[in-house]
This record gives structure tokens, C-alpha cells and sequence, in this order.
């Protein structure tokens, strides 16, 4: 999951270097050979990979701030790193959840570094708003795009992202509309279905695409075969109050949305079913 293009080559390689633990923390550092005193950049404990990155007073701060944004409950401060990462990663890469706990433990070890040989003291404050300022970069960048965030948008508005224009782009169609023959009527209907709200309507036109009526309304029945056919029903009951005998095209464009809950994917589908003949209405 970590080598996506939506990762920074160098968080990519640290990650890696994390989960082999060649990372030069105090603990690491003993194991080679080094001896010399230890201690927490943000408290009196000693510096071990553990305690940096997971257990840490300010460090923990971060884990359940983000662990809120997007309403996950797992982290306590005896997980471990890798089995922390296994419950953040899903397995779509490139995907936002993928991208915060790499960024976390990057920016924790910038900040400790930070900390450690210039003396600044850590502020979990400061790390947040640069991980959501490199959130926001990796979104502008179409490293993150909407299709891995569309189902979050509770925690775009978070990373200063607005999603809802965007996705409002991405279900727009074009449709256009062909005049009927000379002397003929055109009765375009469209059913429109969203979980159990369904609805219906149809406009009227002649050759010329002069309006001549329109309709629409709302479905009790709640399912789409039956307000298209109620649809189209109506519309030609109200060609037949324009004249007695007409010929009558009929091009319906039903408009189905279709929600899955599971995978919580909202697409359009679109059907196209033409009609046509003298039709003799007294």
C-alpha cells in the first residue's frame, strides 16, 4: 500500500524503514553498539521506536484526533506499529485512510528530530496542521481524487477539501433532444428513482420542438417500472386532449439511481426504448 503514487517517495521508503526497524531511534541505536543516555523528547521516558510513534504523551494526541475524523476505534498504546498501519490500510491504494498514518509517523519523526537537536519543543497542534496542509496538496495534486474520497465527505471539509462540486461534475450528462417528424408529436418521459423516493414526469412537443404540456409528479407505488408505465400513460392521455387521431413518437429516458449501500458506489443509469405508429385515441 505504501509505494502509490499518492505517497512521497520519501515517506514511501520510510515507512518501509519503520516496519524493518531501521529506523535510528535510541532503542536501535543500543542494538548497534551506541551507549548513551536516552529520554522522550516530550516526557522522561526513554527513546524507543514504540514510545515515538505510538505510545508517546503528544503522539497519542495524534492517533485519536484523526482516529476521530474519520469515527475508527482501535488505537491504544500497546498496538503496534504494525498492526496499527494493518488497521488504518484498506486495500484500494491511494486511498486517504492509507495516506494519514504514513503522514503521521513521518511528520512525529520530523517533529522529534526537530526536537532533538535544535530544541524546539514538540506541538502536536503544529504536526496536524501541516498533515492536513499535505492532505490538501496531495487532493490538489489528483494524487487523492474523488473517487477515494467521495464516501468521506464528513472529513473532506476537515483537509480544507470540498468534494460535494466536484462529485456534482462528475453525475452531470448531456442529452440531446431530435425533432419528431413533420405533423407528429414528441412525449419525452423520465422516471427518477433514490432509495424509495421515486417520482416521474414528461414534457410535450410538436415538429417545430414548440412546448405544447407538461407534467410531473410524485410516485406512492415507490417502484420505477410502474411510474414509467403510469409515465407514459398519462403523457398519452394528454396527446389525446390535443387531437383525436395523431401520430405519436414516444421517447422515454428513464433516469434510474441506484444506490449500493455495500459498496456505497451512486451511479446513473440510463435506457433508452423508442416507440412508434399511428396510434387512434377517441
Amino acid at each position: 500500500m505504501i509505494w502509490h503514487k499518492s505517497f512521497p517517495s520519501t515517506v514511501s521508503i520510510f515507512i518501509w524503514r519503520i516496519l524493518h526497524k531501521l529506523i535510528p531511534t535510541d532503542d536501535n541505536l543500543r542494538r548497534r553498539g551506541f551507549i548513551f543516555p536516552s529520554k522522550c523528547q516530550c516526557c522522561y521516558h526513554v527513546d524507543n521506536m514504540h514510545h515515538v510513534f505510538i505510545s508517546g504523551p503528544v503522539v497519542v494526541k495524534f492517533w485519536t484526533y484523526f482516529e476521530d475524523i474519520f469515527h475508527l476505534n482501535f488505537f491504544t498504546t500497546s498496538i503496534s506499529i504494525y498492526n496499527l498501519l494493518d488497521c488504518w490500510f484498506v486495500k484500494s491504494k491511494g486511498h486517504v485512510r492509507n495516506v494519514i498514518p504514513s503522514l503521521i509517523l513521518w511528520f512525529l519523526w520530523l517533529e522529534r528530530n526537530d526536537s532533538h537537536f535544535n530544541g524546539v519543543v514538540m506541538n502536536y497542534q503544529r504536526i496536524i496542521h501541516k498533515i492536513k496542509e499535505k492532505v490538501a496538496a496531495l487532493y490538489s495534486a489528483n494524487l487523492l481524487s474523488v473517487k477515494r474520497l467521495k464516501n468521506l465527505l464528513f472529513t473532506s471539509s476537515t483537509f480544507g477539501i470540498n468534494l460535494e462540486v466536484d462529485y456534482c461534475h462528475k453525475v452531470m450528462r448531456c442529452i440531446t433532444w431530435m425533432k419528431p417528424h413533420t405533423n407528429s408529436f414528441k412525449l419525452n418521459v423520465a422516471s427518477a428513482r433514490l432509495g424509495t423516493i421515486v417520482g416521474y414526469g414528461g414534457i410535450i412537443r410538436d415538429h417545430n420542438g414548440i412546448y405544447m404540456l407538461g407534467f410531473a409528479g410524485p410516485i406512492t407505488n415507490g417502484y420505477v417500472n410502474f411510474s414509467i408505465s403510469y409515465d407514459m400513460l398519462h403523457g398519452l392521455n394528454l396527446c389525446a386532449n390535443l387531437y383525436q387521431i395523431m401520430l405519436c413518437w414516444m421517447w422515454v429516458l428513464i433516469l434510474t439511481t441506484i444506490l449500493f449501500m455495500k459498496r456505497r458506489i451512486r451511479f446513473v443509469l440510463l435506457l433508452c426504448f423508442t416507440f412508434g405508429g399511428a396510434l387512434g385515441i377517441s
